[in-house]
């Protein structure tokens, strides 16, 4: 994952533009007007192993982290408890929330996907 401030779109056409970057950086610098962000954050379960980032943050420091989208139209996805531990302190409840489940050979095959819109 580039830490920075995306330069170029990763892909774009039409109005739909992805940038592979740290959201963080995007938000200060580039975020549209009238956009929506599709997330699927690191995880903080220590799980996935990054090349730059550790994913085992303390609870408040990723809640912290999280809060980053609070007040901008944002679809979020993450395991159904860490959604409720991280999402509803760090925005409130979602609009709306689906549950995408999936065939996998790992034990936790469902993800909430939360609409902050």
């Amino acid at each position: 994952m580039d830490t920075g401030t995306a330069q170029i779109p990763d892909y774009a056409e039409g109005d739909i533009v992805i940038y592979n970057c740290d959201f963080r950086k995007y938000l200060k610098s580039r975020y549209p007007i009238g956009g929506v962000i599709v997330s699927d954050p690191p995880y903080n379960i220590d799980f996935k192993k990054y090349n730059q980032y550790k994913d085992n943050l303390p609870d408040a420091e990723y809640i912290d982290l999280i809060s980053n989208f609070r007040g901008r139209p944002a679809v979020l996805v993450h395991y159904p408890e860490e959604s409720m531990k991280y999402y509803l302190p760090a925005m409130g409840v979602p609009t709306k929330v689906c549950v995408w489940c999936y065939n996998s050979q790992t034990p936790r095959r469902v993800r909430n996907v939360n609409f902050l819109i």
